[in-house]
């Protein structure tokens, strides 16, 4: 799904865009499509994260009849969280039970940002593997050859270097905690 109206998180599209490399214009990815990546990698990281953040997709939220107040229904352990005035279909929102956050007006706290990023390039480079998938082909018919695999091994090259990254992010993140750092 491509999510064509900005969201609380735009402000990360221009970080997001030069890590993905997409820096010359005309760029490859649209705002939206970025947009569509970066809260997909957010889905990606709530249950490594215990949900510290949400996506508000339209079937998780839900009206109080008595007071229409309006909350996002998550995880079934994490229950329902109170969305405040203001917060749209699509922003994320920080778990209110949650006791890591500061007090920033931003979506994303600040120490948040790359992991964050480095998520929706994981979301991105499957998305562009998947949709090259036929793409990837190989032929010769005896004069003339073709092939564009190593097209492939390096996209399959950029999403492991971003897994990797991702994954030695929350190593160190875990071994710093288990050191009292």
């Amino acid at each position: 799904m491509i999510i064509q109206t900005p969201t609380n998180i735009d402000y990360l599209i221009p970080q997001f865009r030069i890590l993905l490399g997409d820096t010359q214009t005309p760029y490859q990815f649209d705002d939206s499509i970025l947009r569509s990546f970066l809260l997909q990698g957010i889905v990606l990281l709530q249950r490594r994260w215990r949900y510290r953040y949400a996506v508000c997709m339209p079937d998780m939220i839900t009206v109080d009849p008595t007071t229409n107040e309006r909350y996002l229904a998550i995880h079934q352990h994490q229950g329902l969280w109170y969305l405040p005035s203001g917060v749209a279909t699509y922003d994320v929102v920080r778990n209110p039970f949650h006791d890591f956050f500061d007090q920033s007006s931003l979506p994303i706290s600040q120490e948040d940002v790359y992991p964050v990023l480095l998520a929706g390039v994981v979301v991105a480079r499957q998305s562009q593997l998947a949709s090259s998938a036929t793409d990837f082909q190989t032929w010769s018919d005896g004069s003339f050859s073709f092939s564009n695999v190593a097209s492939q091994r390096a996209l399959v090259e950029l999403l492991n270097h971003a897994t990797n990254e991702l994954n030695k992010y929350f190593a160190l993140r875990l071994a710093n905690a288990r050191l009292g750092l």
